[in-house]
This record gives C-alpha cells, structure tokens and sequence, in this order.
C-alpha cells in the first residue's frame, strides 16, 4: 500500500495490520523529523524505515536515534538491500518487543516485593526505583525518589550512609552490605541494606541498592537472647544454692 502524502499515510495507518512501513522523510506536506515523528506517533509495534538523500543522513541518523529501526539512501537503493533491510528491521522490532514484554514482567515482580530497591548511575541518579521505596518516599516527603533525581545527602526515607555505600559499591566494584537505623515506615527500624554493582564494559554502570526491613527479625532475636540469659541464671540459682548448702553440711562435718 502505497501514500503520497503524510495525511494520506497517516489515514492508511489507522487501520493497522502492515508488517513495515518506509517513508521518504521529505514529503509534499511534511519534511524531516517531523514526517518521521508523525509516523512513528501512529506506528505501534510496526517498525518504522526511512528512505534519505546523502545530504539528509544527519536527519534519518536522528530519527534512528527516536526510534527507526533503520534508514535508506535512495542514491544506493535496489531490491536485494531493501529486502534484507526489511527483514532485518521485522526481526529488530520483534527483539524490541520481547524485551518490553520482559522488562515489564521484571518491573511487575521488583514492585510485588516489600524490600525497597531502587537503580541508580555512576552520578547517583535514581533510574528505576519500586513500589515500596516510592511509597516509603512518600511518607517521608521525598521528591527526589523519582527518576532521575540525585540522591542528597543524609536523604530519606533510606538512612544517611546509603549515599556513602552506592558510592563505595561503585569504586570498590563489590557488594555493600550493612544494617543502619532510621525512620522507616513512621516508626524507628533497623534495616538491612545491600548495594549490588552492576558491570558493563569492565566498569560499573549501575548500582542496585535493595533495602530490607529487618526489625521483626531483630527483635525476635534480642527476645531469644533475653530468654537464653533468664533460663541460664535460673538454672545457676538453685545450684549455686545447692552448691552453698553442700559446703554447709561438709564444714559442719569436719567440725563434728
């Protein structure tokens, strides 16, 4: 199916169902980025070619640079570039879309999680934060917990040594883990928390860091620890009485 116009290729769009669409970037009604970005807006899933002159490589490099899987020069266009340019930018697409699909399975399983985990670069830039450090933030008043932010220093809701740890994750290229106190969930907690590097090119791009509330688990153990110590000093009580009534009875032996 073929269109003249930009308005032409926009209303064959609506319809849907085409494995590809290639558009010359300079059309009567539109011309450049615009006829691309016009395009690509009504596109969907379908992946999107362009066809340029040498002289307009800068703008179709742009439009890739958007989203087009791929750009043409009509001076060096013929049938057998066409077709594998066409099959490649299908096969391309449908790599994109399964990796969508993936992403957004792991960002479904990351926000189900009650641990806070936030993603951030090498300037402490929050990439990719879940939903329990988004809520956690928002009892806090946080507003660098969106992405994109920097965390600050001393920031909250996570305690102050976090900046500290994604710092040292990232020059020392090993995990970071540590239990801290701080206001978490509007009452004091103790947490766990754990900065994970992620290399890329032998460097560390990311760092992960996942917060853990481990308070439960804390107090539990000092009451395990509080009972260990009463049944212990029970126990030493009766034999200490013991062992002072059997010294009792031998001195009153001897003397006897």
């Amino acid at each position: 199916t073929g269109a003249a116009t930009l308005s032409q290729a926009l209303e064959l769009l609506e319809t849907g169902g085409y494995d590809v669409i290639i558009s010359d970037l300079f059309l009567p009604d539109s011309v450049g980025l615009e006829t691309f970005t016009a395009i690509y807006a009504r596109a969907g899933n379908t992946p999107v070619m362009l066809l340029t002159g040498h002289e307009n490589e800068a703008v179709a490099e742009e439009a890739v640079r958007r989203g087009a899987q791929d750009y043409l020069s009509k001076k060096a266009l013929h049938g057998e570039a066409l077709s594998r340019a066409i099959l490649y930018s299908i096969e391309r697409k449908g790599i994109e879309a399964n990796l969508r699909a993936s992403e957004e399975r792991y960002r479904t399983l990351i926000d189900a999680l009650d641990e806070a985990i936030i993603v951030v670069d090498r300037e402490l830039r929050i990439i990719m934060s879940n939903s329990a450090f988004k809520k956690a933030s928002a009892e806090n008043g946080v507003s660098s917990a969106a992405a994109g932010g920097r965390l600050p220093d001393g920031f909250s809701p996570l305690p102050a040594k976090s900046l500290e740890f994604c710092g040292r994750a990232f020059s020392e290229g090993k995990e970071i883990v540590s239990e801290e106190t701080c206001l978490w969930n509007n009452r004091q907690s103790v947490l766990e928390l754990k900065c994970v590097p992620v290399p890329a090119d032998g460097k560390v791009q990311r760092v992960v860091l996942v917060a853990r509330d481990i308070t439960e688990r804390r107090q539990m153990e000092q009451l395990k620890d509080d009972f260990a110590s009463l049944v212990s000093h029970e126990l030493r009580s009766p034999l200490t009485s013991i062992t002072a009534g059997i010294g009792m009875v031998l001195e009153d032996g001897g003397e006897r």
